[in-house]
């Protein structure tokens, strides 16, 4: 595990995330913890795109606010 990059610890971390949110919503397919695992990675990256737009000193929208 000291081996790796910080990429691959996030890629466990959500792998892992994934894992328990099938066991939660009680699911076990292997296509829902893929479908689940590709929602979690988009709204993470729906996130950090809006953190590098406040970090830029781009204004967030009224409706967001």
């Amino acid at each position: 595990m000291l081996h790796q990059n910080s990429r691959d610890l996030f890629d466990e971390l959500m792998e892992k995330l994934a894992e328990k949110e099938l066991k939660n919503r009680g699911l076990k397919s292997d296509f829902m913890h893929d479908k689940i695992l590709d929602e979690m990675y988009e709204k993470f990256e729906y996130f950090e795109s809006e953190v590098i737009k406040i970090s830029n000193g781009i204004p967030i929208p009224k409706r967001d606010q």
